[in-house]
């Protein structure tokens, strides 16, 4: 994680960040999943806790950095369900991201047609533009030429060129770059979440990936007759947002993603969707999308069908039994023990 800077982040989730360590993380982040960072975030369900504080602006915008941790650290299935509840226009963005580390471009670029264009995506084609750079192979200066004609950050244009290193088509060295940009990508949308979240900046530098600094040239200055200090004042803290919380939900229907908008008192209560007809429950605005008893027990268990992709739920005391989805009546195990997110299906 070059971009941002983890001490300006809760303990928690710098943690989380710097599994991969400071380098380029690989372009396949579903290759070789952290298990331990999966585990913290099962564990941290309660956004208070994650976040290290008790007030959170957009419960949906938490919703949206817990799905981009998950996806960071190679859980897919995970990033999807928390994606769901998540705001409407950065909801799609992580789902996009999802299906296309998922070996879906077409479907990832269907999501990315309805995203258009993101307050971040001037920021990333000027980072692109300036790590590309000169004496690159034909793709990078193809793809360079495409960002300054449209002088826009082009969204499709950069799947085909992922799909490309994905094939092993690129060289090492475009590759590098392919990887660098998709890891800024992320952090220029998980700081955004973040501030949407919590009303708290994070800035992400703009010096280029694995790129060292150089030292200024020593200036020896000459020496000065003494006076008094003089005391500058302390520079004044930048004004916090005014943001008030929606007086709307956005949910998607886990089985055909449309999204709806519904009052706040629908959280934690079945609905069915107004396109396909499929019921599910809306989350209940907690930082996790399920119910909730007593003592933080859970009342339901929602599973992905590993085979249609919808979610499915049960009760708790479902748990280590053999259940049948009621989308395509495949038969699955729902898994045991204290699992608190729907079993991984990628």
């Amino acid at each position: 994680m070059t971009g941002l800077d983890p001490s300006k982040l809760p303990a928690d989730i710098a943690n989380i960040l710097m599994i991969r360590g400071a380098s380029i993380p690989p372009l396949i982040w579903t290759k070789g999943p952290s298990r331990f960072a999966k585990e913290t975030l099962d564990r941290l369900d309660d956004n208070a806790v994650l976040f290290g504080r008790t007030s959170i602006i957009d419960e949906c915008a938490a919703s949206a950095v817990r799905a981009m941790l998950y996806l960071w650290n190679g859980w897919i299935a995970e990033a999807q369900f928390f994606a769901q509840p998540a705001n409407e226009l950065e909801g799609t963005y992580i789902l996009a991201l999802v299906d296309r580390h998922a070996g879906n471009p077409d479907s990832s670029k269907a999501l990315l047609r309805h995203v258009q264009e993101h307050t971040i995506h001037n920021s990333l084609k000027e980072y692109t533009i300036e790590n590309i750079g000169l004496g690159v192979d034909k793709e990078l200066k193809r793809f360079k030429g495409i960002l300054e004609q449209n002088e826009a950050w082009e969204s499709f244009a950069f799947v085909d060129l992922f799909e490309q290193g994905r094939a092993g088509k690129l060289c090492d060295a475009t590759l590098k770059v392919v990887r660098a940009v998709q890891s800024r990508e992320f952090e220029l949308l998980f700081a955004h979440n973040y501030l949407q979240a919590t009303g708290v900046e994070i800035p992400v530098t703009s010096q280029k990936q694995d790129e060292p600094r150089r030292k200024r040239p020593e200036v020896r200055k000459k020496p000065t007759p003494r006076s008094e200090p003089v005391r500058s004042s302390p520079p004044k803290a930048p004004p916090k947002p005014d943001r008030k919380e929606s007086t709307t939900i956005s949910v998607g229907c886990p089985k055909c993603n449309n999204v709806a908008k519904y009052p706040p008192d629908a959280r934690g209560k079945g609905q069915q969707c107004r396109k396909c007809g499929t019921k599910f429950m809306i989350p209940d605005g907690k930082g996790s999308p399920k119910a909730r008893g007593p003592a933080s027990s859970v009342n339901m268990v929602g599973i992905q069908c590993p085979k249609c992709g919808s979610i499915q739920r049960f009760p708790a005391s479902a748990r280590g039994t053999k259940q049948k989805c009621t989308e395509c009546s495949t038969t699955f195990a729902i898994p045991g023990g204290n699992a608190k997110t729907p079993a991984r299906t990628r």
